[in-house]
């Protein structure tokens, strides 16, 4: 406690910072291009990723006043939360199933995309990327911004289309190649993002420790338990040695790439195992 009423004014100036990047006040943040952890993949504007995390700090830095005795701003954050998570699943779940006489935006509406069974990547003004953003569906869930309905039609989606093959898992789903609208000429930089490279499709065992909680949380043990069975492989099979716990690796061919020794990749793993109760008995 003594620890947060040191830092409570300055995670207030950080939160007022944070939502000054709502400028037209529709409770979601606009983010700027390749301005999240996919530093060189080309989306912006409202991105799932940011908006899940918006949501949940919301929540986070509401019950932190609660603690502080702060009940009325508490509340505050906590009302707008809930307003966030409302606009995240209006704009992100598209859905034919309107209201009649509503006046709704274009990402609110987005008729052309039909029902989905997961969270869309990104919506703007003008457009919306489609495709699925793997990690920011799961945090969705293990955020609680999803119900356990929506949640278990996403993993059938994502279980169905490979997203944990070779290895647990891979980041968006289907890759961006050359030609596509939302290919990027600066995704050959390094070779980093052509398809199923980084984040363009690569694997990243710290989002697979996250998958494999959404899927205990979904009440599947005995197959989560199995996905952590694949990401300890991952873990395990280093570029030059054991258990270097890689940044990433490939989306088809499952081979480690990136930087070697990753703490989140480590953390997540641990986590993971935390989360499935599974201890290591041998001294």
């Amino acid at each position: 406690m003594a620890f947060l009423r040191k830092y409570i004014d300055a995670i207030k100036e950080t939160m007022r910072w944070l939502g000054a990047h709502d400028s037209n006040n529709d409770a979601l943040l606009e983010i700027p291009e390749a301005g999240d952890w996919t530093d060189l993949f080309g989306r912006s504007y409202n991105i799932l990723y940011d908006e899940i995390l918006w949501y949940r700090s919301n929540v986070c830095f509401g019950r932190m006043l609660e603690m502080l005795g702060n009940y009325e701003e508490a509340g505050e954050y906590i009302r707008w939360s809930q307003v966030i998570k409302k606009e995240i699943v209006q704009n992100f779940w598209p859905s034919t199933q309107q209201k009649l006489f509503q006046s709704v935006s274009f990402a609110e509406k987005q008729f052309t995309l039909g029902d989905t069974s997961y969270l869309i990547a990104q919506t703007t003004p003008f457009d919306f990327s489609w495709r699925c953003d793997t990690l920011g569906n799961i945090l969705a869930f293990l955020h609680g911004t999803i119900d356990a309905e929506k949640a278990h039609q996403t993993f059938k989606f994502m279980l169905g289309v490979g997203v944990n093959d070779p290895f647990p898992v891979a980041n968006v789903y289907p890759v961006v190649s050359p030609g596509d609208p939302d290919w990027k000429p600066y995704y050959t930089v390094n070779l980093l993002n052509l398809p199923n490279h980084y984040h363009n499709g690569g694997i990243w065992p710290f989002v697979g420790g996250f998958w494999v909680k959404f899927v205990n949380k979904l009440g599947f043990r005995d197959i989560a338990i199995a996905e952590l069975y694949k990401l300890a492989l991952i873990n395990k099979e280093g570029i030059t040695d054991e258990w270097e716990f890689t940044e990433w690796a490939h989306g088809t061919t499952g081979k480690p790439m990136g930087k070697a020794y990753q703490a989140w990749s480590a953390a997540q793993y641990i986590s993971a195992c935390s989360n499935l109760k599974i201890i290591n008995t041998k001294k």
